[in-house]
């Protein structure tokens, strides 16, 4: 009976093996020919060309019609240290908004970085092909010779420049050659509707369809460099208000345009968002590109080249060889680009949103070069402007279903000079036939009861002599000034002036207008009207104000030239250290302990750099204290992704782990007190809102104390001379604590700090991270100084001499030395997105350098740490010890 009842079984196992037999000759007869297809780099199948045709999506942002006003983007995610487009963050905002709208990536430049070199021109932007000066870009910084050095170099070495309105006409003679000169925005009014024509066609041009585009215009230019060219004139006056020239081996864009001015405020028109993202499309690689016209098809040569950094092999996905586990067997192949993906996309767009792109077949190695040639048919409702092309380089791997899987050899790359123009047919040239006029004067500047002359030009391009009439008058106040009418010959396609002197009574800034009307064919009236600003000049006036204004920013300027020529005697050293190093701090001994955050090590190093060791500790050690036995405290900030793990690694002096403290949290700043009490500043501790937890680590017990404090988003914490902690917090508060952790007082700040030091009188010193400034409090907590601090101020630390030394992170790179009173004295050069600072016996700074990788648990990127040898004047200053902590 038993053995009846297992006979089925057995037959049910003949039939499994039978069929698993079969799956295995599948599955051998299956990899020969994955074995075959992977290494038949020449297989007809992968290596078929094609071509995908998309319609063209309507873009909101960029095809209404032109004279609308531009709805401006809110959101700024453009920013990118490798962009060939650099945005000089002085000016007007508005620019950003308006790149990241076009969907152009730019870094930001710092006016203090790109003069900060012996040459005066920092070979840091040498990949940098456009630098864009917005509105009002130039203010005082013309008058810094540095600067304007240091951008004639950048335009004659290769560099692109293009130049928005300014606010006086002096501050064009900043642009390289220096003999630009103009009229700013606050000497000519304001001017839009159908405002120039075109002087000769260009590619940055073609998306205008008609003769006379709205472009915001304010001011014009009176004299140019031999050789420049006049694109645009003002419909106003007939002047130049968009020139270009060659300087050196670069192009010079200048215009008086005004629109970035206007682009947060709603009112810049579509007219100026097309000319700005063509110019910059354009001038990024000026050059004579290939035009085609709606329903044309032509022909584009694109240059491919296999960037790739190395030789090796890199591993391919081929199979699973267990349906169960299905584990990967994976295989090598040569880093050989073996196909290649070409984009094209319309004007303002990205390869994201391309219109068309091609597969094409190649056989590229690291380095390798070659052409392919597509042809492409520019669509019907194609817009006008200057298209754009990037390819994508891939490599073929096998897989199990036999298909083709592409992995990316390089992101996608734009070629710049495979661009193409695609224009409509050009409009009517402009004829003007017509009376212009403008009113100048030798400066805007005035004081009541003394004789000002002014000039009244006026432009004839009419074919005949012409009778003007012109009378002036005080815009805002008519009463004010008057003369007039009075009559004025102008010959034909000629030019006539009126000089007239009058006297102010008043001390309130005018707008001098000017009316005049002529006659046509004996019969028809026309009518014009131009006015220019007269800025009244009294003590404590409106316009002495913005002067004085002006004035203590030209002293910033001059501050910063001084310290860079004093940095010249500075020797400067860098030594590579862990992944992400953040948090610095020096022993007794002169040795150099760095926290690094993106392999959870920390470095040692004796004090001329050499490494000594490197020791591992918690999770993401971001700050670094060494109490008076020489033991090393580390905060380990934790992983964000968990849920408060930070904690406290204490070192001995041979980097062998004595103890772990499990603070909980996301420290974010640790000291050690006179008593060998260690502090944790900890703004995640705590699962409540305005609340930071500051943690006391009692090492001779071993007891580990919560205090629970006021404020949210603490960063910064300092000691005084009374064992008095002061912790900032991210509320515009500053709170004072005792030894027991208890508040003692509250004092309201402005702006919130990112790191605070106490100097030998008791002042506090707090950075103010969002208003690039830094404040000096008594002991009372009032402020009684707050003074410029570079861009975006951090962490800080006070030498025995009590000078200032701060980071400046996020793309500006630097340390700024400031004396005790606020003067600025230098910025050093500081690497790619510093992070700490520790001063040792002999005044040597010493810096953390992150390589450039974001702070706060992000990917980890190669550093090193920086030493300014003998740059502070003697150690730093501990408040609670004397200069010569630890």
């Amino acid at each position: 009976m038993s053995d009846q009842r297992k006979q089925p079984s057995l037959w049910i196992t003949f039939f499994i093996g039978v069929i698993t037999l079969a799956l295995i000759i599948v599955y051998n007869v299956r990899m020969q020919q994955l074995d075959k297809l992977s290494v038949s780099y020449e297989s007809s199948v992968h290596h078929k060309s094609y071509v995908h045709i998309k319609p063209i999506p309507p873009n909101p942002a960029l095809l209404l019609p032109a004279g609308d006003y531009v709805e401006p983007v809110t959101n700024f995610a453009m920013e990118d240290i490798q962009s060939p487009v650099g945005l000089l963050w002085s000016g007007f905002s508005g620019m950003e908004g308006i790149l990241t709208q076009i969907h152009q990536p730019v870094r930001l430049v710092y006016w203090e970085n790109f003069i900060h070199a012996d040459t005066g021109y920092n070979q840091t932007f040498n990949s940098m092909r456009l630098l864009i000066i917005t509105v009002n870009g130039f203010e005082d910084l013309n008058k810094s010779k540095m600067f304007v050095d240091a951008v004639d170099r950048y335009v004659y070495n290769g560099g692109n420049l293009l130049v928005f309105g300014q606010e006086f006409g002096d501050e064009f003679q900043a642009l390289p050659s220096g003999q630009v000169v103009g009229y700013g925005w606050r000497e000519s009014q304001l001017y839009r509707n159908k405002s120039v024509y075109a002087v000769e066609q260009q590619p940055f041009l073609t998306s205008f369809t008609g003769t006379t585009p709205n472009i915001t215009i304010e001011g014009f230019f009176s004299h140019l460099p031999d050789g420049a060219k006049t694109i645009l004139r003002s419909r106003l006056n007939g002047q130049p208000v968009l020139v270009m020239y060659h300087y050196g081996k670069g192009t010079v864009i200048a215009t008086t345009s005004v629109g970035p001015s206007y682009y947060d405020a709603r009112q810049m028109t579509y007219d100026d968002l097309y000319l700005i993202r063509d110019i910059i499309s354009w001038l990024i690689e000026p050059d004579r590109l290939l035009e085609a016209k709606p329903g044309e098809t032509i022909t584009l040569t694109v240059s491919l080249t296999n960037e790739a950094t190395n030789q090796k092999m890199i591993d391919c996905w081929k199979i699973y060889n267990d349906a169960t586990e299905r584990k990967p067997i994976t295989y090598q192949v040569p880093r050989v680009a073996s196909k290649a993906f070409i984009y094209i996309y319309t004007p303002g767009e990205n390869s994201m949103n391309n219109v068309a792109y091609y597969g094409i077949p190649v056989k590229l190695g690291v380095g390798e070069s070659q052409t392919a040639s597509i042809q492409f048919t520019v669509p019907a409702d194609a817009p006008s402007g200057i298209w754009h092309v990037s390819y994508n380089l891939t490599q073929f791997c096998g897989s199990f279903y036999g298909t083709v899987n592409t992995m990316p050899a390089q992101s996608n790359r734009e070629v710049l000079k495979d661009r193409f123009v695609v224009s409509k047919p050009p409009p009517p040239a402009f004829n003007q036939d017509d009376i212009t006029t403008e009113v100048t004067v030798p400066s805007i500047k005035f004081k009541i009861n003394e004789p000002l002359k002014a000039t009244i030009h006026v432009w004839s391009t009419r074919a005949t002599d012409t009778t003007v009439t012109i009378s002036g008058y005080d815009w805002h106040h008519p009463d004010a000034i008057k003369f007039g009418p009075l009559s004025l010959n102008v010959p034909a396609h000629g030019e006539n002036d009126y000089v007239f002197t009058f006297m102010r009574h008043e001390s309130y800034n005018c707008y001098l207008a000017v009316d005049y009307k002529w006659i046509t064919n004996n019969k028809m009236e026309q009518t014009g009207e131009a006015r220019t600003l007269l800025e009244s000049y009294q003590e404590n006036g409106e316009a002495e104000v913005i002067r004085n204004a002006r004035n203590k920013d030209l002293q910033h300027i001059q501050e910063v030239e001084q310290g860079i020529q004093r940095q010249k005697d500075i020797t400067q050293k860098t030594y590579k250290v862990g992944r992400t190093p953040e948090g610095v701090a020096i022993d007794a001994s002169g040795n150099v302990w760095v926290a690094n955050n993106g392999d959870n090590t920390v470095t040692k190093l004796n004090p001329d750099g050499t490494v000594i060791g490197n020791y591992k500790v918690g999770v993401h050690p971001n700050s670094i204290a060494i109490d008076t036995s020489g033991n090393v405290w580390v905060a380990n900030h934790g992983d964000l992704m968990a849920d408060r793990n930070g904690s406290v690694t204490e070192l001995s002096s041979r980097g062998s782990i004595a103890k772990s403290y499990n603070v909980g949290g996301y420290p974010e700043g640790i000291m050690v007190d006179h008593s060998g009490n260690v502090w944790v500043l900890d703004a995640g501790k705590q699962a409540v809102y305005n609340k930071t937890s500051l943690t006391k680590i009692i090492p001779i017990t071993s007891k580990v104390l919560d205090y629970l404090i006021t404020g949210g988003g603490s960063t910064g914490m300092a000691m005084d001379v009374s064992q008095n902690l002061w912790v900032t917090n991210g509320i515009f508060n500053l709170n004072k604590i005792d030894q027991d952790g208890t508040l003692i007082s509250t004092y309201k700040v402005i702006g919130a700090s990112g790191g605070i030091a106490i100097d030998q009188s008791g002042n506090i010193w707090m950075t103010n991270y969002g208003r690039d400034t830094v404040a000096k409090l008594n002991t009372s907590g009032i402020e009684i100084g707050n003074y410029s601090a570079g861009v975006k101020p951090r962490n800080i630390a006070i030498d025995a001499s009590d000078n200032l030394w701060i980071i400046n992170d996020t793309d500006n790179n630097n340390v700024t030395e400031i004396s005790s009173d606020g003067t600025l004295l230098t910025i050093y050069s500081a690497g790619s997105r510093p992070a700490g600072l520790a001063i040792d016996s002999k005044g040597n700074v010493w810096v953390t350098d992150t390589g450039g990788g974001f702070l706060f648990n992000s990917p980890s990127s190669n550093g090193s740490v920086i030493e300014l040898i003998g740059a502070a004047k003697g150690p730093q200053y501990w408040p609670y010890t004397g200069p010569q902590w630890p």
